[in-house]
């Protein structure tokens, strides 16, 4: 068998490219480049895309893989010149992942939409005396804030029981969780609407970015939840009616979009995960 050959990806061409930049030999290719200069560096990157567009439409795989392969690392020395990193450029990509993933989840949740905000970010953090400095992602609020009808009966500080194994599950997923119970006030059962319903917490998500992040683990906790709860035969746990209320906000002063879902746990767990693109 041969040696096994070493691993060369974009990381470590970077890293060749800043090293030669300053104490690369008088013939080096790259160091050529930066004496140059970025106006240079460009028309040579021009140079290699219209290589790598000649060999596309040729139809020649192996010299279209030198050609990207020249065409990357052009990109990559002109990148330097203009003092941006290759982590630059993965941030950007990154974003934009993490944009598509909350276009794609919101999607999917349309179906449970609300036409009309039951309440307003504002209102709940002056009902409970919630005040949010500093970075937030998800904040729980006591569910018979936004209730309107007969969940509304009972304090309005009370929380589900659910709340706290849920605020802990979502911060043991590094989210960053607050929640929005009024000072002194018992996290205990408040609202139900039936004997025997399970009483989840308003979600409300304050970072857009950790919107299927945090749908995707809400799923995952209730059917952990439904399984750990299924010895007790006498709950009937899969059929016990539940509403979940997830509030997304776009941002300080912008626009709160609202959205229910509700049945049996299992059907609520299932439709979360179908949100999620677990189904």
């Amino acid at each position: 068998m041969g040696e096994e050959q070493s691993f060369f990806g974009m990381r470590e061409l970077e890293k060749v490219i800043n090293t030669r930049r300053t104490s690369g030999e008088p013939g080096s290719y790259t160091r050529l480049l930066f004496g140059k200069g970025a106006g240079y560096v460009c028309r040579k990157l021009q140079e290699e895309a219209f290589e790598v567009i000649w060999e596309a439409c040729k139809g020649d795989r192996e010299l279209l893989v030198k050609e990207l392969a020249d065409l990357f690392y052009h990109a990559l020395v002109l990148a330097a010149c203009y003092g941006i990193a290759l982590a630059d450029i993965e941030k950007v990509l990154a974003t934009r992942h993490e944009s598509d993933a909350v276009e794609r989840t919101l999607d999917r949740l349309k179906a449970y939409e609300l036409k009309d905000s039951p309440a307003t970010f504002d209102a709940m953090c002056a009902e409970t005396g919630l005040e949010i400095g500093g970075a937030t992602d998800v904040v729980l609020f006591p569910p018979s804030l936004a209730w309107r009808g007969p969940l509304r009966k009972g304090a309005q500080g009370l929380f589900p029981p659910l709340a706290k194994s849920l605020c802990m599950h979502l911060q043991s997923n590094k989210l960053k969780v607050k929640m929005g119970v009024a000072s002194g006030e018992p996290v205990t059962e408040g609202g139900a609407r039936r004997a025997g319903d399970v009483v989840l917490p308003l979600i409300y998500i304050a970072n857009m970015v950790a919107v299927p992040f945090c749908v995707n683990l809400l799923a995952g906790y209730l059917k952990d939840w439904m399984e750990r709860a299924a010895g007790d035969r006498k709950t009937g746990i899969k059929k016990r009616k539940t509403s979940v209320l997830i509030c997304v906000s776009f941002g300080q002063g912008q626009t709160e979009r609202w959205f229910r879902l509700e049945g049996g746990v299992q059907k609520v767990q299932e439709d979360l995960s179908s949100a999620a693109g677990r189904g």
